[in-house]
């Protein structure tokens, strides 16, 4: 499988080994036939061209994820920088561990996890968690 992180905004340290062993580990339990993953780390008005056209919501987002694979999984995850800064503060986390759980966040859509309604946002989220407190373990231990 083939992973890519593309950090086209500067504020954010994010090292690629530890993103590509969290994908590799996520596809492996989910049992995701991905061929590649690319995390995009981009800006407010990049997610919001994105958000617009392909969802036509003008607004920003935190994360943005296209498959854009036919037998297998390829992943693009868009994540927004200056979103991730605004909820590592409303949540006092670090900028790189928000922007790590929006990763999740991306690679659990990949997985076929949905949050359009409540119950699926709870499992979700639920999900979410479990994965982002392995991956501080990951970090914690290295």
């Amino acid at each position: 499988m083939e992973i890519e992180l593309h950090n086209n905004h500067g504020n954010i340290d994010l090292d690629a080994t530890d993103v590509e062993r969290l994908i590799r580990r996520m596809a492996e339990v989910h049992d995701l036939a991905m061929s590649a993953c690319t995390v995009i780390i981009t800006d407010d008005d990049s997610i919001r061209a994105l958000h617009k056209r392909f969802f036509d919501d003008p607004t920003t987002t935190d994360v943005i994820t296209f498959d854009l694979g036919n037998a297998q999984i390829e992943g693009e995850i868009y994540i927004c920088a200056d979103q991730a800064h605004r909820q590592a503060v409303t949540f006092e986390v670090a900028p790189a561990d928000e922007v790590r759980r929006l990763i999740i966040h991306g690679v659990l859509h990949l997985a076929g996890f949905d949050d359009r309604t409540p119950d699926d946002r709870k499992i979700m989220k639920q999900h979410e968690n479990r994965w982002y407190e392995q991956t501080m373990d990951w970090v914690i231990n290295l």
